[in-house]
């Protein structure tokens, strides 16, 4: 592989193994896939096996949080963009693809997207990102 260009990050703990296969299987559908790189981090004696084209980093069994899986996956992140993805989500195909062409405009500082979510009732309802900006976002 070439150096990637995007470095997809995903903290895993043991209520989502079962859950990860499928978010490391969207990125591998990505129309620029050849360009992306998925690290697997998992934490808190998560297990998860070798999987083709994934980064895994094994858990030291201690339950550290996410964001310090997160922080771990961004450590060997190889990328010039980083696009985090819980192992419960999945992208669209053509997620990646989008993104960098809405940055490449140059009008954004980062980049987010929409989401998709299973109802309780079975519906798919489209949830739409808040309108970050600057000014509102706090750290």
């Amino acid at each position: 592989m070439v150096m990637p260009l995007v470095s997809i990050i995903i903290p895993v703990g043991p209520r989502h193994v079962d859950h990860v296969r499928m978010a490391a299987a969207s990125v591998a559908w990505q129309s620029l896939a050849h360009r992306c790189e998925t690290i697997i981090a998992c934490d808190g004696g998560a297990d998860v096996p070798e999987l083709p084209g994934c980064i895994v980093l094994p858990s030291s069994g201690e339950r550290m949080g996410p964001a310090h899986t997160r922080n771990r996956a961004l450590a060997a992140a190889k990328g010039d963009f980083i696009l985090p993805l819980d192992a419960d989500d999945y992208l669209l195909p053509r997620t990646v693809e989008h993104m960098l062409r809405e940055y490449s405009t140059g009008r954004h500082g980062y980049i987010y997207g929409d989401s998709y979510t299973v109802e309780r009732d079975g519906r798919y309802l489209l949830r739409s990102a808040p309108n970050y900006t600057q000014k509102t976002y706090t750290t």
